[in-house]
């Protein structure tokens, strides 16, 4: 991508960042329930089209993030309490870090899914486990609110045939 086509994707995705913390901030409240919470991801991602795989489904994730507490803490084994995703506590950690280049590592290199899953179901998948999360970190907030700033650059997410490979494209 030109340095044009990086300040283009930013400046459109900026007024969408907001969009996507507001849907966050719904996706997060006590009130909201699951079948809500699965009809909002699903419109959401059916209305992005193409920009799901490549773009909304990682700035959705990262607008849930933002408003998560850092994790709470473990075990003398280095052990967390309670059923984790480790990509979802990975990739909520990585954006709690205030290092946006961090978060986009996790994302585009997960633990590898079995059985190898499609660029829309596999950025669904990590999407939700990391809403599960989310919702479990902020159990009993009625209004969370940012703790860290928007993703700062334009992302787009290129998408590869070979499962191991998914590369990011935030610099010219």
């Amino acid at each position: 991508m030109s340095v044009d086509d990086l300040n283009l994707l930013e400046a459109t995705q900026r007024p969408l960042q907001n969009e996507l913390l507001q849907t966050a901030r719904r996706l997060l409240d006590d009130g909201t329930s699951d079948d809500d919470r699965a009809a909002a991801i699903s419109h959401l991602r059916d209305e992005s089209e193409d920009a799901w795989e490549r773009c909304n489904a990682f700035l959705l994730a990262y607008a849930v993030s933002r408003c998560c507490e850092p994790a709470e803490g473990v075990d003398d084994r280095g052990i967390r309490s309670g059923l984790h995703d480790r990509f979802a506590d990975e990739f909520i950690d990585a954006v709690a870090s205030g290092l946006p280049a961090l978060a986009l590592e996790c994302w585009t290199h997960p633990p590898m899914l079995i059985p190898p899953l499609p660029p829309m179901a596999k950025q669904t998948a990590m999407l939700v486990a990391v809403l599960d999360e989310a919702i479990r970190r902020q159990a009993g907030q009625a209004d969370p609110q940012p703790l860290v700033d928007a993703f700062p650059d334009g992302v787009w997410i290129e998408l590869s045939d070979d499962p191991a490979h998914v590369g990011a494209n935030t610099e010219p």
